[in-house]
Parts: C-alpha cells; structure tokens; sequence
C-alpha cells in the first residue's frame, strides 16, 4: 500500500515514532550489556523506503545521538562537516546528544552543535581518548541537562578527572544548566563541589544512594545544598549508606532542600518521622476492624502483608537491615491484640541472623516443632548462609517455599491429616536413596508448581486417586533419581507439566523412553544431558520450543539431535550451566566452533526452526577494544553468519556485529570449508 496520499501531518507523527530516540533509551544508565546487546538503529531502512520518507524523516533523526564507539563518534563529527548537512541546518536541530566513548572528535561535535539541551556523558570507559580542547567548546553549548554515568570498571582514572575539569569549567557559562543527574557509578569528585555550589541557574540535583553520602574530600550533601538557586537535592534509593534519622538530624541547609524516592515516591526527607517516635503517654489504639491492623502489621513487620513476597536475596537483604526481628518483637508485646495479630508475621517468613546462623535456625526448629500452632504459621523458608542443611518434622500446613538447605519432604507431608492440603508451591529438595517415598503422599500437595528433586527414591502405588495428584505441577526438575521414580511419575497425569529437566549418569533410560511417552506432547521445555543418546527423544516431544543441554560448556555434537527427524518448533537451544566470556582459551574456544559447526550442518534439516542460542552467562565486553577481541563476540558472530542469536539466560540478545571481531575469517573459512565437504559427502 502506497504512503503517498498519507496526509504529510499524519506521516510525520508516524515517523517521529519510529526514529526519535526515546526518552527512556536516551537516559538509559550503562550496564555491562550496553555495547554488545543494545538493538541499532532502523533508521537508514526507514529513509530509504521513499524520497519523501527522507526529506520528512531527516531532521526527525537528528533531534537525538547516541555515540558508543570511536567510530560513531568519527562518523558523526564527519557527517556534520558535509555541504548537505551545513545547507539543511541539521547540526541546529540537534537536542540531546549522549556519547559514551570517542571523544577524540567530541571537540568538533560540540562546535557545530549550538542548540543541545541534553548531555549525556559516559565518563570511565574510555581507554585511549583525550580531552584536549573540550573546556573551550564546552562553553559553546548551554543545556539545561547534565548527565554524568559510569560503570564500576575504569579504563583510564585520569581521563574522567581530566573530562570532569572540563565540564567544571563550563558550568559557569552554563547558564542555563538547571538539572544535574549523576548516575549510580559515579563518585561526586572534590574537583566537583565547588563549581556546583556555585552553578548559576542549578536548581535540581538526583544523586544515587550508593554514592550521595561518600564524602572523599569535603561534604557532598552540603557543598551541592549551599547553591542558592538549587531547590531539589534528590538522593533516588534508601541503601545501607543512607542513615535516614542522621540525615533528618543535620542542622544545616540540607534536609530543607533534600528529597528521598523516585517519581510518585519522592518525599521530603523532613516528612520523615524523627528518629524517636515514643510517645510516654499514646493514649488508647484506634478502633479498626482486625484485616486494616493485620495490613499494617504485615508492612511493619517487612512480610508485605497478605501477598507474601517470594523470599529472594534482594528480599531478604531488605528485611534483615535494620535488624528486623527486634522490630517484631517490640511490635508483638505492644498489647494482647498486636501479638494475637503479629505473631503469625513472626514466624511467616522467619530471618535468621548472619551472625550465628546455624543456632538462630536450630531455635526456630525446636519451637515449630514444639508446637503444631506456630508451624501451622510458617510460609517461607530461607537461610541461604546455612552451611548444613537441616530436617525439619513438623506439619507445616502453610509452607509455600521448601528450599534445599531445610529437608522438609516428605515428613512435613505425612504429619498432616489425610484429609489435609499443603500450601506448598516451590519445593527442591534432596532425598536419599534408601528409603522409597510413595507417590499418595503427593496428593496433599494440589498447589504444587515447581518441583526439584536431587536423589530419590519414588514408587507407585494409590490406585485411581493418584493418578489425579499433582494437577499444578508446570516444572519437574530430576537429578539422578532412583530406580521406578520415573515409572511412578509416568503413572500420573501431570496434566499441567509443560518443563521437564532429566540428568543422571549412564544407565538404563527405558525409564525416561516411558514417562516421555506419557507426558511428551505436553511438554513446551526439555532439559537433557548432552550425551544422551536417545534417536526418538525429540520425536516423543513434538510442542517443545526450548531444549536444554545440561552441560558446563557447548559439546562436539548432541547425539539426540543428531539423530533425531525434522523438529518443527525448537527456536531456542539453552545452556544453563554454562558461561562464555572475553578469554579466548584454546579448549573452550574450540569447543564453541565445533558446536556451531554442528548446528550449522542442521539448521535447514533437523532444526529449521532454530533461532537462538542462549547460555546461562554472558561476560559483556563493555567496550569496542574488548568486543573485538573477545571470544563471545566471536561465537556471537558466527552464530549471526549461520542465521542464528546469542543471548544470555535472561534473554538478552546480541545485537552487535560490527565491527568483524578478531580471528573470525579464519574460523569462518573452516566452517564453509566443513560444510561443503559435509554436502559432498
């Protein structure tokens, strides 16, 4: 359909969607994926669809530059000098320009581009740039945004001092310079406290909670508050560095001016209760219905009231500073009905000191097991500095999460009625040998989603009724499990198994040939060893769009794929366990070719749909001197040549392909070599 009655209005918004770069992009702070898996830029494609495309979409690009490399930087400070450019005045249209490394040419950028309001500088990551002339045409420009980022590795110290010495030199000049935002990396320097107490039209300043407070020659806080003109000092996250009383406390101009949060969540830091709330007399509580305590209580108590957040590190980090459990308790002995209320928060989702961990979770235990009532209580289990695990026997009803490090399988399960249900969700557990677990025990568990096993022993047995158990059961992870605990499990229905993950040693794998014949076509995801020779594995799947290869790092060949017929919906290929970094050893690096050489010869018969290659860690370069040498540009770009993508665990792609990185003609070559023998043949 032609474009060319589009009113000229309607295109322009069209294509100012599809080529401004977005706020959110452009602010976006660096991670260590930022050079590698960052999408380019359509916007050459998109001029070149039409002559009248280009003439309206021209000035639309020129509104944002993002610079991450020596040659973006070279290619738009030569772009800027063509008699073209010069005739449209584009260089004028120009607003927000970000450049993370290159600034060798930054000089030349800035002179021609008068108009910028928003600047974004990347300040560590440069290796070999110079700031030489930079003070001089920095005062060329006057934005009203100043960004200031920066990753956790530095190239080159001195070079962000020297670009830091620029940039305190314009911001006299810098009239109407009115908001600063340092990024989450970047240490508010010395050199920096001065210029911006006394900055001429500063009024708003975010800073990140991890560096606001880290004074390394002189208070930040307080250099930045004494500006006149400033009206926000910003500190966006509370983190361990951040004291809030001792900040609220503070007798000078700060806590006027200083702001903690984000967004909607930002709130003056003198809103802020006074570090003592006591009251001697508080007078009777207030007459509310039991659910409305039972909220606050939860959001004092750190358990998120009724929604029981999953108890993860960043989770548990948060609940244990301040000490939490102190808090509990001063919140229990209140009154009668704050502990009638409060003590199911307790003992729901238990923190046990670091300090002494292994006594802290012996205590616990002798009191669940002591009374059925406080066991009944418990949701989550999580001690992740235990260093041996623990048995627990008591009938904990509510148990949402068993993790590995408190045995719980299966005596918490027999200790309850028959005619009881667990809350259990997430289960992983290890389980010996020796004693077989029967599979009637699994119909307490209705709410059972996830479930991993290490050892075990299952049999059958139940009859009708056992068949029905499990009906939540989406991810059934087995490691090395006991003979007849597959031929239990196939005697299920499992009807809403869609992951399934098997490793085990060599041996018999009949076991495993059944219980894909019973469960199979229900799977979206398989997990498997990487020498698991089974030619119909892939056949009993049919809906899989995911396989895993349950192996340390890429093999010479899967036997299973090898053998396998045409399989229609695996997209992806997932290495769990794996990682590929910058370290180009020969053992590894070979390994990597051979096995893209494996998929290459198979992409357009046994995996025609295969798209991505993912591995459980990628170690990004953060710059172009590293991604041209690094080994996982490499596999990234061979993979790219066979049609294929790398991505971490996580799903990130990579998206950068240029420039070739070192080595890869070579490998290249061999790779066309082996496959044309591989059709001769």
């Amino acid at each position: 359909m032609s474009t060319e009655h589009v009113p000229e209005e309607l295109l322009e918004n069209i294509l100012t969607y599809a080529l401004c770069i977005p706020s959110a992009t452009f602010e976006a702070w660096r991670e260590p994926f930022t050079f590698a898996a960052t999408p380019l830029s359509n916007a050459p494609d998109i001029l070149a669809v039409s002559k009248r495309w280009n003439t309206i979409g021209t000035p639309l690009v020129w509104d944002a530059v993002i610079l991450r490399n020596p040659p973006n930087t070279r290619a738009f400070a030569e772009a800027l000098q063509r008699p073209q450019t010069k005739q449209l005045r584009l260089a004028h249209r120009l607003r927000r320009l970000r450049i993370e490394t290159g600034y060798n040419h930054f000089s030349k950028i800035l002179s021609s581009t008068p108009c910028i309001s928003d600047l974004f500088l990347g300040l560590n990551l440069c290796n070999e740039d110079t700031v030489s002339g930079l003070a001089r045409t920095l005062k060329k420009i006057n934005p009203s945004r100043l960004y200031l980022d920066g990753l956790e590795t530095i190239y080159n110290q001195q070079f962000m001092v020297n670009l830091l010495k620029a940039v305190t030199a314009a911001l006299p000049d810098w009239t109407n310079l009115k908001t600063l935002i340092v990024g989450p990396g970047v240490m508010v320097l010395p050199l920096l406290l001065r210029p911006l107490s006394m900055a001429p039209a500063l009024e708003y300043v975010s800073l990140s909670g991890t560096t606001a407070t880290a004074n390394i020659d002189g208070d930040v806080l307080l250099h930045i508050a004494s500006n006149p003109r400033l009206k926000v000092l910003q500190i966006r996250e509370i983190t361990r560095f951040i004291n809030i009383p001792a900040l609220r406390a503070r007798v000078d101009g700060v806590p006027k001016k200083l702001y903690i949060g984000e967004g909607k969540n930002m709130v003056p830091i003198l809103d802020f209760p006074a570090g003592d709330v006591v009251k001697p007399d508080p007078g009777p509580l207030p007459e509310l219905p039991d659910k409305i305590w039972e909220r606050i209580l939860g959001y004092a108590t750190h358990v998120s009231g009724h929604n029981y957040l999953r108890m993860d590190e960043e989770l548990y980090q948060r609940a244990s500073w301040p000490p939490i459990n102190a808090t509990r308790r001063s919140i229990l002995v209140v009154c009668k009905m704050f502990y009638r209320l409060g003590l199911g928060y307790m003992y729901a989702v238990p923190h046990f000191a670091r300090q002494g961990v292994e006594r802290s979770v012996d205590a616990f235990i002798d009191k669940v097991q002591s009374s059925r009532r406080l066991a009944a209580l418990v949701r989550v289990l999580y001690a992740p500095t235990l260093t041996t695990p623990r048995r627990i026997s008591a009938p904990l009803t509510n148990l949402v999460h068993a993790p590995t490090k408190f045995h719980v399988f299966p005596e918490c399960l027999n200790q309850l009625p028959d005619d009881a249900e667990s809350a259990l969700e997430r289960m992983e557990q290890s389980l010996s040998t020796s004693e077989a677990i029967r599979t009637p025990v699994f119909l307490k568990t209705p709410k059972l989603r996830t479930v991993t096993l290490y050892g075990g022993l299952l049999s059958g047995g139940g009859g009708d009724p056992v068949k029905a158990a499990l009906p939540c059961l989406e991810t059934l992870r087995l490691s090395s499990p006991g003979p007849g605990s597959l031929d239990a499990l196939s005697a299920m229905e499992l009807r809403s198994l869609r992951n399934f993950e098997f490793t085990a040693a060599d041996g018999d794998m009949s076991e495993l040939l059944r219980f894909l014949e019973a469960h199979g076509r229900k799977l979206f995801s398989l997990s498997i060893p990487a020498d698991l020779d089974m030619p119909q594995l892939l056949d009993l799947c049919p809906n899989i769009t995911e396989l895993g290869i349950v192996y340390p790092s890429p093999p010479t060949n899967v036997p299973s794929i090898e053998k396998c017929k045409p399989h229609n919906a695996i997209t992806c290929i997932t290495f769990p366990n794996a990682s590929i970094g910058a370290l180009r050893e020969r053992g590894s690096e070979a390994k990597w070719y051979d096995f893209i050489q494996f998929l290459s010869e198979r992409t357009k018969t046994q995996l025609p749909s295969l798209a991505e290659v993912r591995v459980g860690e990628i170690k990004w370069p953060l710059i172009e001197h590293e991604y041209r040498g690094a080994l996982c540009s490499c596999v990234a770009y061979l993979l790219h040549e066979a049609g294929l993508t790398l991505s971490d665990i996580s799903g990130r792609r990579w998206t950068r392909f240029k420039p070739i990185p070192i080595g890869v003609r070579p490998h290249r070559l061999h790779l066309e070599m082996a496959t044309l023998e591989s059709a001769a043949a």
